[in-house]
């Protein structure tokens, strides 16, 4: 027989309204706060006085509904940015592995060079590896695309600066003047396309993924022979990829409104 758990009653009750207002995000008022949990009004406009002081509700005004308040993003925030990231985006990464069987690629930009935070590889005997760790290749990866293309422009001025952009396949852009063109169209359009830029035969694909405060933290990428491309549209697979960075922006606690 298990103990019985004891709690205490003002803590059950704060927990309670939280929960509840977390399910409202258009807040809710105290008289239906009070039909939700059963309890005297009066009994709750202390407990909500106390969650108020604390920041962890608001209310705009008198009469007005209640909403969580600031704090509660603060310590969510705090919690997520102790958490490990990776293995937060762990399963997404799986299902979506599941189902292109193609290498896929979680990558984030430290110092100008991409690094890989996760990665899923193809069993296929032909795949596809992107080059990480070096600035030689930026210019022919759809991940380094999406990294660049979010960075205050100082940032992306300085790693431009110190690039080399060597041909490596048919389609590679040799010049600063045309990548800062694709740089600005890969942010307009949220995703990268390098078709036959990093090789011959080489296709490569990415998207954003932003953190919990709504920064483009990471990019999310396939990469893949172009005689593969067939089985897959190109908006199919990106469509893929952005639900897929939609499910590990959600689990770093990216609600889905982007900082102005």
């Amino acid at each position: 027989m298990q103990p019985v758990k004891r709690t205490i009653q003002s803590v059950d009750r704060v927990v309670a309204i939280l929960d509840q207002l977390a399910a409202a995000p258009a807040g809710l008022t105290l008289k239906a706060l009070a039909d939700h949990l059963r309890l005297a009004p009066q009994t709750l406009q202390g407990l909500l006085r106390t969650l108020q002081a604390h920041r962890l509700v608001t209310q705009d005004g008198h009469g007005q509904p209640y909403t969580l308040g600031p704090h509660v993003h603060a310590l969510s925030r705090a919690w997520v940015d102790h958490c490990d990231l990776p293995a937060l985006a762990r399963d997404a990464l799986g299902e979506l592995s599941d189902v292109v069987n193609e290498n896929i690629l979680l990558a984030e930009m430290r110092g100008g060079v991409v690094l890989g935070l996760a990665e899923t590889r193809s069993q296929r005997t032909l795949m596809v590896r992107p080059e990480l760790n070096s600035r030689e290749y930026l210019h022919t990866m759809a991940t380094a695309r999406v990294l660049l293309a979010f960075l205050p422009p100082d940032q992306q001025g300085a790693i431009l600066a110190t690039m080399r952009f060597t041909k490596l396949g048919p389609n590679t852009i040799t010049t600063a003047a045309r990548f800062r063109k694709e740089l600005a169209a890969v942010r307009a359009h949220g995703h990268a396309v390098c078709l036959e830029e990093c090789g011959q035969g080489v296709a490569a694909l990415a998207v954003p993924v932003r953190s919990h405060a709504g920064e483009v933290a990471a990019a999310l990428g396939v990469s893949l022979p172009l005689v593969r491309l067939d089985r897959w549209t190109v908006p199919d697979l990106l469509s893929r990829l952005t639900a897929t960075a939609r499910q590990i922006e959600s689990a770093w606690g990216f609600d889905g409104q982007e900082n102005k």
